[in-house]
């Protein structure tokens, strides 16, 4: 079996690191849709929708619900992922998650305002709630 080649992801909200690991692929969630990385990926810097973020090694696979950011590649093959808000999968509360959801998501069907920042708040419940339910599947 051949050895891939090894990227370093710092993975940081607000409050602190998260992580901090070597693995050879990484998921995420992009604004206009899911993507991958791998070893000698160009530079680039790209905003993250709230999602679910994986890290997959040869022998492990780590995956995280994430909340809006940004992600960054740079070009020593350092992943900088910058987010909101994260959670391993394992300590997701998926009752609390569903019911979040289950809160937000006639609501959000319903809207009929304004764009602001009520929707907006409104919206970002929804997309968290939801990320934590897809990690924990």
């Amino acid at each position: 079996m051949a050895v891939l080649a090894t990227l370093r992801v710092e993975l940081v909200t607000p409050l602190g690191a998260i992580a901090d690991l070597k693995t050879t692929a990484v998921t995420a969630p992009g604004e206009l849709g899911e993507f991958e990385i791998f070893a000698g990926h160009v530079p680039f810097l790209t905003e993250l929708h709230a999602g679910v973020l994986t890290l997959a090694s040869d022998s492990t696979v780590k995956r995280y619900a994430v909340g809006p950011g940004f992600l960054e590649v740079t070009a020593d093959g350092l992943i900088r992922v910058l987010v909101e808000r994260a959670i391993a999968a394992d300590d997701v509360d998926v009752s609390a998650a569903e019911q979040a959801l289950a809160e937000a998501a006639p609501k959000l069907e319903a809207w009929k305002g304004n764009l602001g920042a009520e929707y907006q708040t409104l919206r970002a419940a929804h997309d968290w709630a939801k990320a934590q339910i897809d990690v924990s599947r």
